[in-house]
């Protein structure tokens, strides 16, 4: 299924990412973010953002990398999924790339997040695919947990 159109490259560490351009809400600085008791693992906690309470993920987790310290130059992605927001803590946004097609990663891979790879000068980069970052279980827990936060 090859597909054309614009991705918002960035990275965490040496490996070089993108998301769908059009998912994409804006690009913040990383600032300090709220605790969420009781969410999945790979949700570092929330940003309140214009008084929106933003999920932020921690793809380091969801990638098994080393976790690191939150850094002033870090950024977050804030991505727009259905009517909901969340957030992706990057280490760096790169730059808006246009591509003809991307390549499918296999049917049988079980990172289900990652929809295709882009081939670009520079190397390869993979494409995450926001509405498998989290599965079922995980949006439910991280939506009753959200919820009891902010309640308290």
């Amino acid at each position: 299924m090859a597909k054309s159109g614009d991705f918002l490259v960035f990275n965490i560490e040496d490996a070089c990412l993108a998301v769908v351009l059009e998912q994409v809400d804006r690009v913040v600085r990383a600032a300090s973010l709220h605790a969420i008791p009781g969410s999945p693992h790979t949700v570092l906690g929330y940003l309140n953002l214009d008084g929106v309470p933003v999920p932020v993920i921690s793809l380091r987790r969801k990638l098994a990398m080393e976790d690191k310290e939150m850094d002033v130059t870090d950024e977050i992605i804030i991505l727009r999924r259905e009517q909901a927001l969340f957030g992706l803590l990057v280490d760096e946004v790169d730059d808006v790339k246009h591509v003809d097609s991307i390549a499918p990663i296999s049917e049988i891979s079980e990172i289900k997040h990652i929809s295709g790879t882009l081939a670009l000068k520079d190397g390869v980069v993979l494409v995450h695919d926001i509405a498998h970052f989290l599965n079922a279980k995980e949006e439910m827990d991280l939506a009753l947990a959200l919820i009891r936060s902010l309640k308290e």
